[in-house]
């Protein structure tokens, strides 16, 4: 799909591939997170003062839960495509993939903005991060890069026409 793309646009040779986003999303997450209150739901039934057919079917219920429900997410998550946005960089320009579709750019049409976001958990321990956000013509963001990251230098080396040097 990307290959394609930036053949129409005459984007040049594949240079490298990064997945920018995390790859467990929404299902996922429930899923990891249902986790620990199911256990301990099968824990009190098990410590509770309850017979030994209320336990035998905790014990079911957990065995049943611990079998399907990874399958499930792992299914659930499989069907999804394009689920995770990827940053095609080539020697004429990058192409994005992911849910929002494919969209392939010249590097003399992306627009370069930099900002700088302060933040921290609630207990302190504030921290500042530089981003870089890439932009089509059009103003449609195509992705936002932390400017520390493996792949923001690989963007700024190829837009300064240093890749691989």
């Amino acid at each position: 799909m990307a290959e394609r793309a930036a053949a129409e646009r005459d984007l040049g040779s594949h240079l490298e591939t990064h997945t920018i986003d995390g790859s467990i999303t929404g299902l996922g997450c429930v899923a990891v997170g249902m986790v620990p209150a199911l256990l301990a739901v099968v824990v009190a039934l098990l410590a509770g003062p309850y017979g030994a057919a209320v336990q035998a079917m905790a014990v079911g219920l957990l065995v049943v839960l611990a079998i399907t429900g990874p399958l499930v997410v792992i299914w659930a998550e499989g069907r999804r495509p394009d689920r995770s946005t990827r940053l095609h960089l080539f020697d004429r320009g990058l192409v994005v993939t992911g849910p929002g579709g494919t969209r392939a750019c010249a590097w003399q049409d992306i627009r370069v903005t930099e900002r700088v976001k302060t933040g921290g958990p609630p207990n302190g321990g504030w921290e500042t991060v530089r981003w870089m956000t890439l932009s089509a013509p059009d103003g449609t963001e195509l992705c936002a890069l932390n400017t520390g990251s493996a792949v923001a230098r690989s963007v700024r080396r190829a837009l300064d026409g240093s890749y691989g040097s």
